[in-house]
């Protein structure tokens, strides 16, 4: 059997498949604190919930980092601050995971 399409490096690759399913885990798992933090960002910093950034993997190709807004303006309100420390901010790259464009385990610069 030929698995051709898009989604055929999914099924050949474990690597991918595990960061995958790691990450629809972690998407199912934390959706009510993603939940919340929505909210709080709303409430506490305003504007809106999420910021998407361009960004460039190790091989050229470009995607798009989503994160929870921390900033406003140019301050950085409490509940902001506390989302930055905690890397709570991060929590909607595990789309960015679902979606293949980046791995689990990484190395942050």
């Amino acid at each position: 059997m030929v698995i051709e399409g898009k989604f055929a490096n999914v099924f050949l690759d474990p690597k991918k498949a595990l960061n995958r399913g790691i990450g629809a885990f972690a998407l199912i798992f934390c959706s009510p604190l993603l939940l919340g933090v929505a909210i709080g960002v709303k409430l506490g910093v305003g504007g809106a919930v999420f910021i998407a950034e361009p960004r460039q993997r190790d091989d050229d190709a470009a995607y798009v980092s989503w994160r929870f807004r921390t900033i406003h303006g140019d301050e950085q309100p409490a509940f902001g601050r506390f989302l930055h420390t905690s890397r709570l901010e991060c929590l909607p790259q595990l789309v960015n995971v679902m979606r293949g464009d980046i791995s689990i385990v990484a190395v942050l610069n």
